[in-house]
């Protein structure tokens, strides 16, 4: 086979070749396959979001990607973060506009090297793993269907509101997706 052509991203055709090495002219050699779109993209913290006194989920700068309905993804987000003991932190990704079947998502948050929270979920809508505690690092990764086409955004807030301490989440935190199919 020495001829392929692609059509869009998502079809390739494989023509065998006549007895001079050339295409064949005739569609009865041609094999067509079909591939999964297999995309990897993200997005990153552009500007430092501080909350004080607020659990009201406010978005991460930045940290927003739009998703396809039907498409299946994978994903990361990874906040570098400062939250004190009285605050603490919450986030949730069940804010943008999509919707999703079969999400699931396992998070770590970390205060320096040590676990000092982890859980998982099996819907999008509600808070990951919370913490009311110091916390340096926040860490999810997971997978859904997009049921609908939208926005797949991370919002952050403060664990407990009416706390004077500040919870920072830093530039350079990031949110990495990965359609797979």
């Amino acid at each position: 086979m020495t001829s392929s052509t692609l059509t869009g991203s998502e079809i390739i055709q494989v023509l065998g070749q006549d007895n001079t090495g050339q295409p064949a002219a005739t569609t009865n050699s041609v094999t067509t396959f079909n591939l999964s779109q297999v995309n990897d993209f993200g997005a990153r913290c552009t500007t430092a979001l501080a909350l004080t006194n607020s659990a009201t989920l406010t978005q991460v700068p930045g940290m927003t990607v739009n998703v396809i309905k039907g498409g299946q993804y994978v994903f990361n987000v990874y906040l570098s973060c400062s939250a004190s003991a009285g605050g603490g932190i919450a986030v949730n990704l069940g804010q943008g506009t999509c919707t999703a079947a079969t999400f699931t998502a396992d998070t770590w948050i970390y205060n320096t090297t040590t676990v000092a929270a982890q859980g998982n979920t099996s819907t999008l809508t509600g808070n990951l793993t919370t913490l009311t505690g110091l916390a340096t690092a926040f860490d999810c990764t997971g997978s859904f269907t997009a049921t609908s086409s939208g926005t797949f955004a991370v919002f952050a807030a403060q664990n407990v509101g009416g706390n004077a301490s500040t919870t920072t989440i830093n530039v350079g935190s990031f949110l990495q997706v990965q359609r797979v199919a």
